[in-house]
């Protein structure tokens, strides 16, 4: 600090010392002590009388060995309401609520694979926690039953369900593809077989899609089983569309044996979207003018496309007729 900052601090220390000599000052320093003096009293009384309190209670399963799969999810908090004396919740009105821990070997049943945990074990932990004279209200969910298994798990197939749009200036690249194509199912030893020998993830939906995406998807869980990955990321390839312009010959068909048809004009062109990485290829479709189809009189013939190669969007024609003569 500075020696004018020094000077600024003294000065005001001084000043205040000085007002708190008077008797204005005196009689404020004694109603501040009396005040403290009355909310300390007040929260003791208020600490002693029984209140009702509602804690959300983050659970834990430890001690989990590798050779284990838990098949159910395990609760990720349970709700708990309380009667006690306010003194025994104060730690808790200036700390976090503790996790409950469950031990799994606490808790496991070796003969049943199952891990249960009861009303009443909840209630022993929940006073281990807040004090044993506290009255139990309310414990939602009351109790923890999850079954688990030792076996090895089956390895079946992924599939990607997706229903996927883009927007109008661009296309699928391909299809919707998980970073996994296979996962692995744990079950019961009572569960049902897989009525399908492949899994499922969650329906996947997406509009209007103009890049290639990355989404996380969760994967279908089935009754009394596991699957593992629980979670895959879904790549959604998508590309640009380019506008291209091809020029092509007309054919005519069906002409009878000893005649020729000219066409006039005898190229069309034709505009077309594809996707980049097919902008590069060659047109091959074909302008077809079927002669068994020009009308008795007609001036012009009409002129199709076949052959359009697979991913081309927008496909139109710089004619759709032409002129014809007929030499023999």
């Amino acid at each position: 600090m500075s020696t004018h900052g020094r000077h600024i601090v003294s000065n005001l220390a001084q000043s205040i010392n000085r007002k708190m000599h008077t008797r204005r000052g005196r009689n404020l320093l004694s109603y501040l002590l009396c005040f403290l003096v009355a909310f300390a009293f007040w929260l003791f009384v208020a600490m002693d009388d029984v209140t009702e309190r509602c804690y959300e209670l983050k659970v834990e399963l430890d001690n989990v060995p590798d050779s284990v799969v838990v098949l159910e999810n395990v609760p990720s908090s349970i709700n708990v309401v309380m009667k006690g004396r306010g003194t025994q919740f104060l730690k808790y009105y200036f700390s976090k609520v503790p996790e409950m821990r469950l031990d799994f070997r606490q808790y496991s049943s070796p003969s049943r694979n199952l891990i249960n945990v009861s009303r009443t074990k909840l209630d022993s932990r929940i006073r281990e926690m807040f004090g044993q004279n506290v009255n139990i209200i309310v414990v939602s969910p009351d109790s923890i039953n999850l079954h688990y298994t030792t076996g090895k798990g089956i390895r079946v197939p992924l599939r990607v369900l997706a229903n996927i749009s883009t927007s109008p200036e661009c296309v699928l690249a391909g299809p919707a593809v998980a970073d996994v194509d296979s996962v692995t199912v744990y079950m019961a030893h009572d569960a049902p077989r897989l009525k399908h020998k492949y899994a499922e993830t969650e329906a996947l939906t997406l509009d209007d899609v103009s890049d290639t995406t990355v989404v996380e998807v969760a994967v279908q869980q089935l009754p009394n089983m596991r699957i593992i990955p629980e979670k895959v990321k879904v790549t959604v390839p998508v590309e640009m569309l380019v506008a291209r312009t091809a020029t092509i010959p007309v054919t005519v068909t069906n002409v009878s044996e000893g005649e020729r048809v000219l066409t006039y004009p005898a190229t069309v062109s034709v505009q077309y979207l594809v996707p980049m990485r097919m902008s590069t290829m060659n047109f091959r479709a074909k302008a077809l003018v079927d002669f068994k189809k020009i009308r008795r009189g007609a001036t012009r013939a009409h002129v199709s496309l076949s052959d359009i190669p697979e991913g081309l969007k927008v496909v139109s024609l710089s004619h759709d007729s032409v002129e014809y003569v007929i030499e023999h």
